[in-house]
């Protein structure tokens, strides 16, 4: 069955059901953005698992590394750290918000000499999750009925991509159906000028929390 995906920015919302709440979180994520390239003759693995306190060579550890990039995978703790160019990625897979250390992972990280925060630019939070609606999820319904008319008048199905700003914070919101009727694949994207934060790494642990409850509090009025 062919499936039509259409992203826009303006949508009208129709939904049957309930509420949408969150089945699973599939992935955690913080990004951090420099204004200049990281020195990654600098990047030791052996130097960021230690600080890490996962040892020198914890079991199961993959190394990739080439010109400009080095991937760092700990199986063991469901975690990859992943230094670009300009950004430096940390995933954590193991789908419990309130138990991640992802944060502070991100401040032992922050202390090793490759890392200079007054290069930071920007910190992004990413969420991935599956959400679902006891009643179904209506995916035509995101779309205006104009697109509906003028493009696919047998849409069967569809997907949103909202991008907006609230204050200074700019978000970027997928939901995309799952294979499932009643569930849906949702990634929020939270980007943060470095300046908004000036309270350390206390400050970033608390809004991170708080735009998973925003995201949560988001889906539940779907």
């Amino acid at each position: 069955m062919e499936i039509a995906i259409l992203f826009c920015k303006i949508v009208k919302l129709s939904y049957i059901g309930n509420t949408m709440d969150v089945d699973k979180i599939q992935q955690l994520n913080i990004t951090v953005l420099f204004k200049e390239p990281l020195n990654h003759s600098a990047i030791l693995p052996q130097n960021v698992f230690e600080v890490l306190g996962v040892g020198e060579q914890p079991l199961g550890a993959t190394i990739t590394q080439g010109p400009g990039i080095s991937i760092l995978v700990l199986p063991k703790q469901n975690k990859e750290f992943i230094f670009e160019a300009i950004r430096i990625l940390i995933n954590d897979n193991n789908g419990d918000i309130d138990k991640s250390d992802l944060i502070s992972d991100y401040a032992k990280i922050s202390k090793l000499p490759f890392f200079n925060k007054e290069n930071v630019v920007a910190y992004g939070f990413n969420y991935g999750i599956v959400a679902s609606k006891t009643g179904g999820i209506d995916f035509p319904g995101f779309i205006a009925e104009s697109l509906k008319k003028n493009i696919a008048d047998n849409l069967e199905s569809a997907a949103v991509k909202l991008n907006f700003k609230r204050e200074n914070i700019s978000y970027d919101l997928q939901i995309i159906p799952a294979g499932i009727a009643n569930q849906a694949i949702v990634h929020l994207h939270v980007n943060y000028p470095a300046a908004e934060f000036s309270g350390g790494d206390d400050e970033l642990k608390s809004k991170f929390i708080e735009k998973f409850k925003e995201l949560k509090a988001m889906i539940e009025k779907i």
